[in-house]
């Protein structure tokens, strides 16, 4: 199962980011699960039992002089090994996901991206063979160093 769209092209104008509307379909046991964690299902882009919430993932917090960090939140339904990346579109850099450390299952997950710099990024998640990705701006939150 994927969602989301493929790796988009370098240098391109303006930033094509993902929209709620375009997830896929939640299955109805993972919705039912969300209900009972109190999570709203419709806030939630994924497919089968892979998901984030697109509205944590276009905010960067300063994380050193180099680096800022986008905290991205992640719900998965299986003990899987789960890989989350981001690909600059507007120079190729590709950085990996960091976890503060295993989570329960069925539940959520945070994933921390340390990112080089602003701007229009494509993120790429897989859980075993289910694959999640979007694009999103992202802009520093905060007054500017």
């Amino acid at each position: 199962m994927t969602v989301g769209p493929g790796v988009p092209g370098r240098k391109t104008k303006g930033c094509p980011v993902t929209k709620l509307r375009s997830r896929g379909d939640m299955p109805q046991d993972v919705g039912e699960q969300f209900r009972q964690e109190q999570l709203t299902p419709g806030d939630w882009y994924g497919v089968g039992g892979l998901w984030t919430l697109l509205d944590t993932t276009d905010v960067a917090y300063k994380r050193s002089s180099e680096t800022v960090a986008v905290k991205t939140v992640w719900w998965r339904d299986r003990d899987e090994a789960l890989t989350v990346e981001a690909v600059s579109v507007k120079t190729g850099e590709t950085v990996r996901g960091e976890s503060p450390g295993p989570y329960p299952v069925p539940g959520v997950q945070p994933i921390s991206l340390p990112l080089p710099h602003l701007g229009c990024w494509h993120v790429s998640a897989s859980l075993g063979e289910t694959k999640v990705s979007f694009v999103t701006d992202v802009v520093r939150i905060g007054a500017p160093d």
